[in-house]
């Protein structure tokens, strides 16, 4: 049985310089095509999306009466707070039903 001796740091060094070298030759060598594959990979994700951005357009005009209906009633509410108007909790002093009496 033969122990192995261990790669001198020379060796080591040389490996791996020969290894970056390959590496750069071949990245140089496909650099040219990296331009047009980026185009060819968004071309091909425009139908992939979209299903999510009209599913998007959809959510959002059903949400943008919700938000505005929110800003308008925290305007009136803001405004009333700042003339020092009392806050309304009751919902029945809020709305006009006859048959409920005040206590």
């Amino acid at each position: 049985m033969t122990k192995k001796k261990a790669p001198s740091l020379l060796d080591v060094a040389g490996a791996v310089t020969g290894t970056l070298v390959a590496v750069g030759t071949i990245v140089m060598s496909i650099f040219p095509f990296a331009v047009p594959a980026l185009v060819l990979i968004v071309v091909a994700a425009i139908p992939l999306l979209i299903l999510p951005l009209a599913l998007a357009l959809v959510i959002a005009l059903f949400a943008a009466p919700v938000v505005l209906v929110r800003r308008l009633v925290g305007r009136v509410s803001r405004s009333r707070f700042e003339r020092g108007e009392p806050e309304v909790r009751d919902r029945d002093a809020m709305i006009h039903r006859p048959h409920v009496r005040p206590s």
